[in-house]
């Protein structure tokens, strides 16, 4: 078990959308463990079709492989059911706070390819600053281009001032009309956090006892 938890302690900081934190780890043995998702940590009003919850749980994943590797071991993993599966209305309709999502496996040995430090995860904040008018910076764009060319991705970035403009209130204007239903707006309030202080970002501990 104290592998799984040293790799937690630093993968309990990954993202996930309104900071839910779904995950939930039961170590089965220091090379085996499952990962479940807890049920009343997700959003069924906003997630409708279930995007979320496997955004949320493939961000977890990535963040052990990449923490493992630096430990020189390899992650692998098995669904249990296929994603398509975890819709709110299935996740609803499951016996059981804990919905089995895959079983994880860590082989010894094996060095994985990671070029990310484990402090990035530590350091991760949501920006909450306006945004800045000058243009992204040239070796920033090289970055992010090698970055999305690395994953069969291209990246594109908008300069036009009145095509910003635009997006800008498209989101604006999103962000409003969610707040306006009431059931989409009394679930996005159950997870603000309010503070005076800036505060550490707060993350859940994810290992189940057996």
């Amino acid at each position: 078990m104290s592998v799984w938890r040293t790799l937690l302690e630093t993968a309990r900081y990954a993202p996930s959308p309104h900071n839910v934190q779904p995950w939930r780890l039961r170590v089965l043995s220091d090379d085996t463990a499952d990962l479940f998702i807890e049920k009343h940590r997700t959003l069924p009003k906003e997630d409708t079709t279930g995007s979320f919850i496997i955004l949320s749980m493939g961000i977890f994943i990535e963040a052990l492989s990449i923490i493992a590797a630096n430990s020189s071991l390899k992650l692998t993993f098995e669904l249990y059911q296929p994603a398509s599966a975890f819709t709110p209305q299935r996740i609803a309709e499951a016996a059981g706070e804990l919905l089995p999502f895959a079983k994880l496996t860590l082989e010894r040995g094996r060095t994985g390819e990671s070029v990310y430090e484990n402090a990035l995860f530590l350091t991760r904040r949501t920006s909450r600053i306006s945004y800045l008018p000058e243009p992204v910076p040239d070796e920033a764009v090289e970055v992010l281009s090698e970055l999305a060319r690395a994953w069969g991705q291209t990246y594109r970035q908008v300069t036009a001032p009145e095509t910003i403009e635009q997006i800008l209130k498209r989101n604006i204007d999103a962000v409003f009309e969610d707040l306006n239903a009431p059931q989409y707006h009394d679930e996005i309030v159950e997870w603000f956090r309010f503070s005076n202080a800036r505060q550490p970002q707060r993350a859940t501990a994810s290992i189940i006892a057996v």
